[in-house]
């Protein structure tokens, strides 16, 4: 990790983006940070990684527990039965 943070320091976009993958267990929130710097440099995996991070609640406050996003129950989540019988062949 002393490498990447060095890297970082001196601009490496790709060393931001892998420091924050490296902080993701046990500094989530640093990882949002970094991820976040990343992404606005235009890292493209770090964008993808960002909004993963986001939609899943990784790093935000309040969601230290919660790992894979809750199931929507909406009438607009749930698959529209016409669409359901055409993939049944």
């Amino acid at each position: 990790r002393p490498w990447y943070e060095r890297a970082a320091a001196n601009g490496s976009v790709d060393a931001l983006y892998n420091l924050a993958k490296s902080r993701r267990v046990d500094d989530p929130r640093g990882s949002l940070r970094g991820m976040r710097e990343a992404a606005e440099a235009g890292h493209f995996m770090a964008q993808n990684d960002l909004a993963g991070m986001l939609i899943e609640g990784r790093g935000l406050p309040g969601t230290a527990t919660r790992t894979r996003p809750e199931p929507c129950s909406t009438p607009a989540a749930r698959p529209s039965p016409r669409l359901a019988s055409h993939r049944r062949g």
